[in-house]
């Protein structure tokens, strides 16, 4: 949940950042990863697919 204006988080939601939640940045980036070679979709809509459940 984007919390900061000015810069921050609500800036980059705006901007249309895929947010990981409780993920670290390594598994993250692992899954961002996984959807660029595994799905003909977007990046981020599939990422997003996942990260919603």
């Amino acid at each position: 949940v984007p919390l900061y204006g000015g810069g921050g988080g609500v800036d980059l939601a705006r901007a249309g950042a895929v947010f990981a939640g409780d993920l670290s940045p390594w598994q993250a980036r692992l899954l961002l990863a996984v959807a660029l070679a595994a799905t003909r979709l977007g990046a981020a809509r599939a990422v997003s697919g996942w990260l919603d459940g």
